[in-house]
């Protein structure tokens, strides 16, 4: 029986190891599956993510793109319709009727001019383009007679008529009535033409002569140009480059190689661009007949960015490679415990059996969780951004180009200004801070000059806090001031000599300043609309800040000023 019972026995312990040795095994192999298969996981959601970020880089771009066009084609628009609106004046309708209302040289003629020189100033003060200076100046010219000149800006007399003198030679010796002739590297200006004559057999021409910054251009597309390596560029009549942030680039042709890549690609559709021996992410976009936008950004640059898109997939995936190598160690252990003992080790099989189930879906469930929050949040990161572009092309296009008001409600000025706010928080994050503080909710009603406050509120984040370091704070602060209001607009920026308002000589060539054009343009255009007790006035050291001082009548106040104004 003994010999039976250690046979039997024997048998047991054998059959206990057998059954050891199958539990180690599945264990085993639960591992090695659970490795290949967090490995596939991994690398095919790192595939999905990295397509879907450069997808949605690329979109970004796309719609970057139709936001600069929509904006180049109101301004280029905005330009024409000025030149063309100065053709209409009285003067130069005369001048239709009777070719030498300008040139016999008596008396009457110098008044004839000097009227020519008030009406273009009336027509220009009433333009949308010369509000917003997209003009430096313009000229016009009978034949190579410089008769009027109106600009935005202190400018050197001379400098202009050199300028204009040159592109009149140009314009006389050609068929075209309408041109817009491109800016050099020497001279980044942008020159519209239009040429008047009374039949087309005349001898005799009128012309007029807008000079517009290459730089006002440029600004448009300055979001496309911030990416590293980036090329951007205004395309027009003879692929000749009109804008670019190469500026050897001015008036010279766009190369080939670059145009012919768009040639089986999509209006606005992004297409891959070899360049110079470089790789880039490339598209062209229509902005009218005449012009278009190109823009080529490093495709590498992209990969990167696409790269460093993925911190949050990386850091996960960390995580659940951690926690499986835990979970290998643990379950390896239990396995060295089950070798100890017959008995034992068949309880703590059994037992193990159960748990590795357990850990089975536990991981998976854990890293399934993980990775599908991380997914969304970075989707919804970049849907965000592309309604922020799309919410910002559609605010401009209603509140800035389409919308033909002198004055609108303090209001709708604030959704500018509190919009404008917004995008530089995300800029700025955390280090910029600002406030919109208004004491009387019937100040919202308030009529206001439009575009007064956000142009303020822009030079406060551009000159004030964009060179400074530390925490920005902008505060704009509304209150009623007799019968007036009062609106503030403080920041806690680098600040600035005030007299220098009044100076434009005294700030050094490459020195940071306040936009003095825009200020003084903008406090002249309330003091017009307003009256002369109204503007701007500002307090401001350097290094202690700036608070800029809007003063507008209230709704009672103007209109009985209208009123009076009326019955003088």
């Amino acid at each position: 029986m003994s010999d039976q019972n250690n046979k039997e026995l024997h048998k047991d312990i054998f059959d206990e190891k057998q059954e050891e040795k199958k539990g180690s095994g599945e264990l085993y192999k639960f591992i090695v599956i659970l490795i290949i298969v967090f490995v596939v996981y991994v690398s095919y959601v790192t595939s999905t993510i990295y397509d879907n970020i450069l997808e949605s880089f690329e979109q970004n771009i796309e719609s970057m793109a139709e936001v600069t066009t929509d904006n180049l084609d109101r301004t280029i628009s905005l330009i024409r319709t000025a030149t063309y609106n100065l053709s209409g004046s009285d003067s130069v309708d005369n001048w239709l009727k009777d070719q030498t209302y300008f040139s016999l040289g008596g008396k009457a003629n110098l008044e004839n001019q000097i009227l020519l020189n008030k009406e273009m100033q009336n027509l220009l003060v009433s333009s949308s383009a010369w509000n917003l200076q997209l003009f430096d100046y313009i000229t016009l010219y009978e034949d190579e007679t410089l008769l009027a000149t109106s600009y935005t800006k202190p400018t050197n007399l001379k400098m202009i008529s050199d300028e204009t003198s040159r592109v009149e030679g140009i314009i006389s010796n050609t068929d075209d009535y309408s041109l817009m002739i491109p800016p050099t590297a020497s001279n980044p200006r942008i020159f519209t033409t239009l040429r008047i004559q009374s039949d087309f057999t005349s001898d005799h021409s009128l012309y007029i002569i807008g000079a517009t910054s290459e730089e006002y251009f440029r600004k448009s597309f300055e979001d496309a140009a911030s990416y590293e390596g980036a090329l951007t560029y205004i395309v027009g009549p003879g692929q000749k480059v009109y804008s670019s942030n190469d500026a050897l680039m001015l008036g010279k042709k766009i190369p080939d190689e670059i145009m012919t890549s768009f040639e089986s690609a999509g209006d606005g559709e992004t297409v891959r661009v070899w360049y110079d021996g470089n790789s880039y992410t490339g598209l062209k976009k229509r902005v009218n007949a005449d012009f278009s936008f190109v823009c080529l950004i490093p495709y590498s640059v992209l990969v990167f960015r696409t790269i460093g898109g993925m911190k949050s997939f990386f850091i996960v995936s960390v995580i659940v490679a951690v926690f499986s190598i835990l979970m290998f160690i643990i379950l390896s252990g239990r396995i060295r415990k089950l070798e100890r003992s017959g008995y034992e080790a068949r309880i703590l099989l059994k037992d193990s059996e159960i748990r590795s189930l357990q850990h089975q879906m536990n991981p998976h469930f854990l890293f399934n969780i993980l990775l599908t929050i991380q997914i969304k949040a970075k989707m919804a990161g970049n849907e965000a951004v592309t309604s922020m572009i799309a919410s910002l092309s559609g605010l401009l296009r209603a509140g800035i180009y389409k919308d033909e008001r002198t004055f609108i409600t303090i209001r709708e000025e604030l959704k500018l200004v509190n919009y404008y706010l917004e995008l530089q928080k995300v800029r700025y994050e955390d280090r910029l801070t600002y406030s919109i503080d208004i004491d009387d909710e019937t100040i919202y009603d308030e009529m206001i000059p439009r575009l007064v406050i956000e142009p303020m509120v822009e030079n406060a984040i551009v000159h004030g806090i964009e060179n400074t370091e530390g925490e920005a704070r902008v505060e704009v602060i509304l209150r009623r001031q007799d019968e007036d209001v009062a609106i503030h607009v403080l920041d806690n920026g680098a600040g600035f000599d005030v007299d220098e308002l009044s100076d434009s000589k005294k700030t050094a060539p490459g020195e940071e300043s306040r936009d003095k054009t825009g200020i003084s343009n903008t406090d002249q255009r309330i003091r017009l609309l307003c009256g002369e007790a109204y503007g701007i006035n500002i307090r401001s050291n350097k290094g202690e800040g700036t608070d800029v001082m809007i003063k507008i009548p209230s709704k009672e106040r103007k209109q009985s000023h209208d009123q009076d104004h009326s019955r003088r």
